[in-house]
């Protein structure tokens, strides 16, 4: 099921995104009370250290296991999320992404887990899902993540810093999205204050879904040099990278390109032979 028509042409996919998962989440503490979550993740496997990864020199790619699109529906039918990520890694991507929201994206928590069961330690994973609830991040942390995104348009300053410092506590790095100007200022300023955090600046727009490509570069300007930030949305082609590199990026994440194409890990080993 994709978002409603309503909400495409109000322009609030993100808001209609939302509003079902506030009311469903509820639903799920109940089967796993986040009692048992915390006790699973305290007896959890170590982490990777994404932003040790990302502070080394050069520019990496991190691909995304996507199999639907809220805007498109179906992008890949016979989908594996463990096979597609360990040829995405083996293609060069130095960290994979898994989509695990079931409503809008077709992806699931199981698909993380079977990630990161498939890949070897020294790849990380990260959970890609609208996250705004201390209970999700704990899920996270027993499913395996490295890192979980955490979107500025959703959350405020109060809680985005909350589950921000849970993920450190965790051992997990928190990844800010940023789309707007404010929304970027509000990454900078948690940053600041949770030393793990990457912001990540996103040329999509959450509640429209276009892309707006000038949108990073105007965005950089705002970081200060110290920052770890990667690039995510609209960058689906080789010519993308090569245009993105004088930002000076640590990564660029890959996304719905991968899902489009009928041949993924080619597609990204062409990303990475001009980054």
């Amino acid at each position: 099921m994709s978002v409603s028509s309503l909400a495409k042409r109000r322009g609030k996919v993100l808001d209609d995104i939302m509003r079902y998962y506030r009311e469903k989440l509820p639903r799920v503490m109940e089967e796993t009370p986040i009692e048992d979550l915390r006790a699973f993740a305290s007896v959890a496997p170590p982490t990777t250290n994404l932003v040790a990864l990302l502070r080394q020199p050069g520019l990496r790619l991190i691909a995304t296991c996507q199999k639907a699109s809220p805007m498109r529906g179906l992008l890949v039918s016979q989908y594996d999320a463990a096979r597609r990520a360990t040829a995405l890694a083996q293609a060069g991507a130095a960290a994979i992404a898994v989509w695990t929201d079931g409503r809008h994206y077709q992806g699931s928590l199981e698909d993380l887990r079977d990630v990161r069961e498939a890949l070897p330690a020294k790849v990380p994973v990260i959970r890609q899902d609208f996250i705004f609830d201390p209970y999700q991040v704990y899920e996270s942390r027993v499913a395996g993540a490295d890192g979980v995104v955490l979107l500025t348009a959703v959350l405020g300053k109060n809680d985005l810093h909350a589950l921000a410092a849970l993920c450190q506590k965790l051992e997990m790095t928190p990844i800010l999205d940023a789309h707007t100007p404010q929304e970027t200022a509000l990454a900078i300023q948690v940053a600041a204050q949770v030393e793990t955090a990457v912001i990540a600046l996103n040329c999509r727009n959450w509640q429209t879904y276009e892309v707006q490509p000038t949108r990073a570069a105007e965005l950089k300007e705002l970081l200060p040099e110290t920052a770890v930030f990667i690039l995510r949305g609209g960058y689906d082609t080789p010519d993308a990278i090569r245009q993105a590199r004088p930002l000076h990026a640590n990564a660029i994440l890959i996304g719905e390109a991968l899902s489009r194409s009928k041949t993924p890990d080619l597609l990204l080993k062409e990303m990475a032979r001009v980054r």
